[in-house]
């Protein structure tokens, strides 16, 4: 609730709960699902379930046989990704390398399923009857940064397409071997998987031709799959940090910032961006107080070259249509969903309802020579979305309908702080030249060099 106030009289919508629970707003057809379902009771599914003891034991569930309902709760056992680990030296990306570290952690995740301790019936009832498991990744914009392309570039997105449906390959390989070997999850029968429909087929999306997925819907028609579910896109901000990663798929913030923990405060410097500097020979006191005053971004500092600008680009300066693109684009290979933060300053209603509309997949007409609008047809991705009179309004583009449509809403605040500490090189004649070795060891980080740095307890 933002609030309450009193208005002239003015024409209002009420919800029209009917068989298909439609209702107009503002001259747009909306679908409502105006039903409130109880969630407590027994559905048909579970109470064939519980009333099949070769069935319930067979999963470790015998103990269950019998009772007339349970309240299910959800479990996942999630890990993640370091992206960065597959980055070859000549700047490629290594994919093979990367399904099969895929492949392994899904066989890992799924014994988890069978050796985790629950702190309730209901959550071990759900997991063994599902076994859901969900494989995310870390240090993205990372990959990006190694490989010398900017996030919002056509060849990212391209990585980023490729990244996530190798991951999806494999875990959905590894899950169908495990079915040939333990047979399929017990709630396997009637999913969209036991139908051979893989999430991309869901979405309408196509694949590249890396991987066999011909071969693989044909073992699982044949065989099943072991996990209901296998992807997602969790956040990651505390494993990132260790592994010293951007989290999950984020965009970096800054290119320089302040982290507090309990033992104390350290600023964190990209490395990427100062290894980068310190080879051209151009990181030096003035250049870091530069990047300090704009915030950790680069676009204002004239001593750092355009391509560099490019590539470390923070989320502020990244069109939020871009993160939008590029989470739809992978969400066709996550069966479950992704945690995308959207980064937006001087947020308000119109911004955010622009961006819900977006990533709903909400798009306008083009019009013709004569000004009228060009309605797409005959294609099974698009729904024409009309007002009460039939006249169609705008359609929707199901490839990039996103399941979740945002995690955090960031924004920055309304006053910047005065950085007294940061304090204007006037003369900059006598600047005491190091030697790249020197300017890497000043920056060193635990994780580059645990044995030499004391700054934190890593």
């Amino acid at each position: 609730m933002i609030k309450i106030e009193k208005v002239k009289n003015r024409p209002v919508y009420d919800i029209t709960v009917n068989k298909n629970h439609n209702f107009y707003a503002n001259d747009i057809l909306v679908h409502n699902c105006a039903e409130i379902v109880e969630c407590a009771g027994i559905t048909k599914a579970q109470k064939e379930i519980l009333s099949n003891k070769e069935l319930l034991e067979s999963v470790g569930l015998g103990d269950f046989y019998g009772e007339e309902s349970v309240n299910e709760t959800a479990v996942c056992n999630l890990a993640s990704i370091s992206l960065t680990k597959f980055v070859n030296k000549n700047k490629t990306y290594n994919y093979n390398k990367l399904y099969d570290v895929a492949y392994q952690a899904t066989i890992n995740l799924n014994n988890v399923i069978d050796v985790n301790y629950y702190p309730s019936r209901a959550a071990k009832f759900s997991n063994l009857l599902h076994r859901p498991i969900g494989l995310g990744v870390q240090g993205l914009s990372d990959v990006f940064f190694i490989m010398g392309v900017a996030y919002d570039s056509q060849e990212a997105k391209n990585i980023n397409k490729q990244i996530f449906e190798t991951i999806y390959y494999a875990s959905m390989r590894a899950s169908c071997d495990l079915a040939k070997q333990y047979g399929h999850y017990a709630t396997y029968k009637g999913s969209p998987i036991s139908e051979g429909k893989f999430q991309f087929d869901l979405w309408g999306a196509t694949t590249t031709d890396r991987w066999d997925w011909k071969k693989l819907r044909e073992d699982i028609l044949k065989f099943g799959v072991r996990n209901s579910l296998t992807t997602c896109i969790m956040p990651t901000a505390s494993t990132a940090s260790i592994l010293g990663n951007e989290a999950s798929c984020e965009a970096q913030t800054s290119n320089l910032y302040l982290r507090r923990v309990i033992s104390g405060e350290f600023i964190i410097v990209n490395k990427y961006l100062v290894r980068e500097l310190v080879k051209l020979g151009i990181w030096n006191e003035s250049v870091k107080n530069k990047i300090i005053q704009q915030n950790g971004s680069v676009q204002n500092v004239p001593e750092i070259p355009t391509n560099l600008k490019e590539i470390y680009k923070t989320v502020w300066e990244i069109k939020q249509k871009d993160v939008i693109d590029m989470a739809a684009d992978r969400g066709a290979f996550i069966d479950q969903t992704q945690s995308m933060n959207v980064f937006m300053e001087n947020v308000n209603f119109g911004k955010l309802t622009s961006m819900h509309f977006y990533g709903w997949g909400r798009r306008s007409f083009l019009n013709d020579s004569n000004g009228n609008p060009i309605i797409p047809t005959n294609d099974e991705n698009i729904q024409v979305v009309s007002d009460k009179n039939g006249i169609p309004k705008f359609f929707r583009e199901k490839k990039t309908n996103l399941k979740t449509g945002m995690y955090y809403l960031r924004t920055k605040s309304a006053a910047d702080a005065v950085k007294f500490t940061v304090q204007e090189q006037k003369s900059v004649d006598k600047i005491v030249q190091k030697s790249v070795e020197e300017k890497m060891s000043e920056i060193s980080c635990s994780l580059d060099d645990p044995e030499n740095c004391i700054s934190c307890g890593s």
